[in-house]
């Protein structure tokens, strides 16, 4: 079923311990511009700082953590929101959000495509995928890939293709993407290593 605009895409709800938790993944607009870089900003500066030096992180983390104006209005980024029940007040709720990430059928290199021209690619890129740090490991990515793959099967998207940071390997193996090459994307000035990965969407 296909969701306009920021409209509800899945929900799950669990408890954990003392707290009802609920998330909800949803499609992104332009107004999530400040949050998404925001949460880009403390995912990738905490969990990247374990594969690549400082001078490296200092000369290109300005640029990956700033929210794509593109991505946000494309219909195919996503980010998901944890609500919690308010202590003392069981009608209220909080709400931060804790992932993002989605797909184009262009690659992220090609800066003259957009999700609005017309293409018949099969191969879906991902974009700009992450978990805030104090949230991992709570199914949180595998929630907005299991999107992206439901959303992909209905646009005939069958391949997909990442560059994957040196930290995210493991989790993009989860899925059956397999490494290719190791790349080194110019980022600000710096040469940023990556791993150029794929995988077949009808695998999983």
């Amino acid at each position: 079923m296909r969701l306009n605009g920021a409209a509800r895409l899945l929900a799950t709800t669990f408890n954990m311990a003392k707290k009802s938790e609920r998330l909800v993944i949803r499609k992104t607009t332009e107004n999530d511009f400040d949050e998404v870089t925001e949460l880009l900003r403390q995912s990738y500066s905490k969990l990247l700082s374990h594969d690549y030096d400082s001078a490296t992180l200092q000369h290109t983390l300005p640029d990956i953590t700033r929210a794509r104006p593109e991505l946000l209005s494309s219909g195919t980024y996503y980010v998901v929101e944890l609500f919690e029940k308010v202590d003392g007040d069981k009608s209220k709720e909080e709400k931060v959000m804790v992932g993002c990430g989605g797909f184009t059928a262009y690659s992220p290199m090609d800066s003259n495509k957009s999700q609005s021209q017309p293409n018949k690619s099969t191969i879906g890129h991902i974009r700009h995928v992450a978990t805030h740090p104090r949230y991992t490991r709570r199914g949180i990515g595998r929630m907005i890939m299991e999107t992206v793959f439901d959303d992909a099967r209905q646009q005939g998207i069958k391949d997909f293709e990442c560059f994957s940071t040196l930290t995210a390997v493991p989790f993009y193996k989860s899925f059956k993407f397999q490494p290719e090459e190791k790349i080194t994307i110019p980022i600000s000035g710096c040469e940023f290593p990556a791993v150029k990965m794929k995988t077949r969407h009808n695998t999983q």
